[in-house]
């Protein structure tokens, strides 16, 4: 059984891995980025799939067509499965992964093809998403300047210092990315087996040791309970207040916008 999860950005996504592999579920990192699944040496990477697909079907990149794209689709879902069998398999994948399973034709707000692939071969969404968006796009851009993904310290075990963000940029950004999540939640996913979960109820059951919380997402994996996690990731934000140096700036920002709840405004 093929499950995907989905996420943006700063949601969660590592940390909800650890729990799923504890459930006795193969994971695949990434797949479709070739930075976290390298196509040289890892079997289960997208664009390794992609190269080899073309090579021995040549038709699929001469004369593309929504047909081809489907089988193409069904084919790298199946050899997911065929690599981690018998076990129940889960891949990550973010929002902006989403292109590479799309035919040639395919408007900006249409219904991506990988939602209509996995409809059809019953493949699950496990969705994974941050109830505060502002939190994560400012995560997601400290993350990128710093080049430090898992922890909010730095090699020396000290806490990063505050730092000045453009506000006008961040507030485009999360409201870009409300609408995403909104597109994914109350449009692409339906007809399509799936669980939504949040990065706050996440790190809550984590946190209490909400067995249930895990009982749920390993049942909907088709995994089995494997007993209280202790996470090996941290989150790299502290909060807006600890994170950026010109808080009070990105607050104004956000004042008569639709952000005004994930700020002390």
């Amino acid at each position: 059984m093929l499950t995907v999860l989905l996420s943006h950005e700063r949601s969660g996504s590592h940390l909800l891995s650890e729990l799923v592999r504890a459930s006795g579920v193969i994971t695949y990192d990434e797949v479709c980025n070739p930075h976290a699944m390298p196509p040289e040496t890892q079997p289960a990477s997208f664009h390794r799939f992609r190269h080899d697909w073309q090579i021995s079907h040549p038709e699929f990149l001469r004369a593309p067509d929504p047909v081809s794209q489907l089988r193409f689709n069904e084919a790298y879902f199946r050899h997911l499965i065929e690599l981690a069998a018998p076990h129940p398999v889960t891949i990550d994948m973010k929002y902006g992964h989403l292109h590479n399973f799309n035919e040639t034709w395919c408007p900006p707000l249409a219904r991506p093809t990988f939602f209509a692939s996995c409809e059809y071969t019953g493949t699950k969404i496990l969705h994974l998403h941050r109830t505060n968006k502002l939190e994560a796009v400012v995560s997601a851009k400290l993350a990128h300047r710093r080049q430090y993904y898992h922890s909010w310290q730095n090699s020396d075990g000290q806490p990063f210092e505050p730092e000045e963000l453009d506000c006008k940029e961040i507030v485009g950004e999360t409201i870009l990315l409300m609408e995403q999540s909104k597109l994914v939640s109350e449009r692409w996913l339906s007809g399509v087996a799936h669980l939504s979960i949040t990065y706050e109820d996440l790190t809550h059951a984590v946190k209490s040791v909400d067995n249930n919380f895990q009982l749920k997402v390993a049942s909907f994996l088709g995994g089995t309970f494997g007993g209280p996690l202790t996470p090996k990731h941290q989150k790299i934000g502290r909060g807006l207040r600890q994170d950026v140096s010109n808080y009070s700036e990105l607050v104004s920002a956000c004042r008569g916008t639709v952000l005004e709840e994930f700020c002390d405004c």
